[in-house]
């Protein structure tokens, strides 16, 4: 299988996310508990992420490695002065997300993927906290952010719960490439090629 979205499950880093990753052997034991049968999870069952630091931060960590490259194109209704740079209005503004989610003023080891970053952080990605919005912020802030979360985290508890997931033989972590291919979003340069197995049988 071949997935951008997978490609953060195996890291190389500070704290790696292996396969064996007790992180990752938590997610998947509970999703097969609060799952209500062996079927896909679903809105029905009990809450995807429980309140556990350690889970959500993961969720908040594949957010800032995931983010668009930039937001929509804006502009200013009105004449504006930042950093004693005057701003005209109607002046067609970009805005680098990437850059933004990736300062080392803000970030440390900011591209390493690492899950406990938000462990004891009071950021997120919901548009208050500026150093991190994959969402936008303020009155622009995507409408669809909450569908897109439940999207991403049903995709993400399913895979864990229904599948073990290894590289391929002869493949190691170090071998794993997670440079960025540069589009409007940040899909892998060399797309991630990994082998999935059942994670129980009936």
């Amino acid at each position: 299988m071949r997935s951008g979205f997978l490609s953060y499950l195996i890291v190389p880093g500070r704290s790696k996310i292996g396969l064996d990753d007790p992180v990752q052997k938590s997610l998947q034991r509970t999703f097969q508990k609060s799952a209500i049968s062996n079927a896909l999870i679903g809105l029905d069952d009990p809450p995807i992420v429980p309140a556990d630091p350690r889970r959500k931060s993961l969720f908040q960590q594949l957010q800032q490695r995931n983010e668009v490259s930039q937001l929509p194109p804006r502009e200013n209704m009105k004449d504006a002065k930042v950093n004693g740079y005057d701003i005209p209005a109607k002046t067609m503004i970009y805005v680098d997300v990437y850059s933004i989610g990736r300062d080392p003023k803000y970030w440390e080891d900011s591209e390493v993927f690492w899950h406990e970053r938000f462990e004891n952080s009071s950021i997120n990605f919901k548009g208050s906290n500026l150093e991190l919005i994959p969402f936008g912020a303020g009155r622009r802030l995507c409408p669809g952010i909450t569908l897109a979360m439940v999207n991403v985290e049903l995709a993400f508890a399913n895979m864990l719960y229904k599948f073990n997931w290894t590289l391929p033989d002869g493949m190691t972590e170090e071998d794993v490439d997670l440079r960025p291919k540069p589009r409007l979003t940040t899909p892998k340069l060399i797309p991630l090629v990994l082998v999935a197995t059942p994670a129980f049988t009936k």
